[in-house]
């Protein structure tokens, strides 16, 4: 395809910098830009992401998850993109790039979803928040087939306190045992939270848990969180405990 030269505008930094945040469906988008004061239809957005496209500055992939939800496109900034932005010493987190594995697509859609979450409430003012996403954690870990989280959060509170956040993002698709053992090594370092797609999910993870005592293992809905952020989240221990952050405390 034939690059095609484009002015950068404020309003495409703007986009570049709701898509530092990770791969996302349009939807995905016009609902971060409108946090970011820019309400957009979905046609006029799509109209500038071709453009944009065409100049190489982001890429875009049709994808089918499956025959209920049909064929639809996913966006990621491209490294061309992403030199526009840090140019700009972009100052929040890592400047995500590129588009998934198809086998991977859904859950790293998930992954964004849960950032754009800690991005709305960071917006609302509820506290200030820095990530590593799992390739920042990859390049850093001591051990190649060494697990890693897909999310590492650090949660700085109005306060000044700050909150840890070690996330997975679980749709159900590994097997419990391998499961078990990515938890049984994460929890050695501290506790983790799960974020599951389906509660029967859930139950069944944390009864494995319970089982061989990972005791600082802690889990939520997915979609729940996504919803509600840290703000309105009620997480559950293995011991069936109902736990909440307070972000006023």
């Amino acid at each position: 395809m034939r690059s095609t030269y484009v002015q950068v505008t404020d309003r495409d930094i703007v986009i570049f910098r709701a898509m530092s945040l990770g791969v996302a469906t349009l939807e995905m988008l016009v609902r971060l830009l409108a946090i970011y004061g820019y309400s957009l239809t979905e046609g006029s957005l799509v109209t500038r992401l071709s453009s944009l496209f065409r100049a190489h500055m982001i890429l875009r992939r049709k994808v089918t998850l499956s025959q209920r939800e049909g064929s639809f496109k996913i966006y990621a900034l491209s490294p061309a993109g992403a030199k526009e932005l840090a140019a700009l010493a972009y100052p929040k987190g890592p400047i995500r790039t590129g588009l998934p594995h198809q086998l991977l697509t859904r859950h790293e859609l998930k992954v964004t979803s849960v950032v754009h979450t800690l991005e709305r409430e960071s917006k609302a003012g509820m506290y200030k928040y820095t990530y590593t996403d799992s390739d920042g954690l990859k390049r850093e870990r001591r051990r190649v087939h060494e697990p890693i989280l897909d999310l590492l959060v650090t949660i700085t509170m109005l306060n000044g306190k700050k909150h840890y956040g070690r996330i997975e993002v679980d749709l159900g698709t590994v097997p419990v045992h391998i499961m078990g053992k990515r938890l049984t090594y994460l929890s050695q370092t501290g506790s983790v939270t799960v974020l599951c797609a389906s509660k029967t999910r859930q139950d069944i993870l944390r009864d494995h848990c319970r089982q061989h005592h990972l005791n600082q293992v802690f889990f939520a809905g997915l979609d729940q969180f996504i919803a509600h952020g840290y703000s309105g989240t009620v997480f559950v221990s293995t011991t069936g405990e109902e736990v909440f952050l307070n972000l006023n405390s």
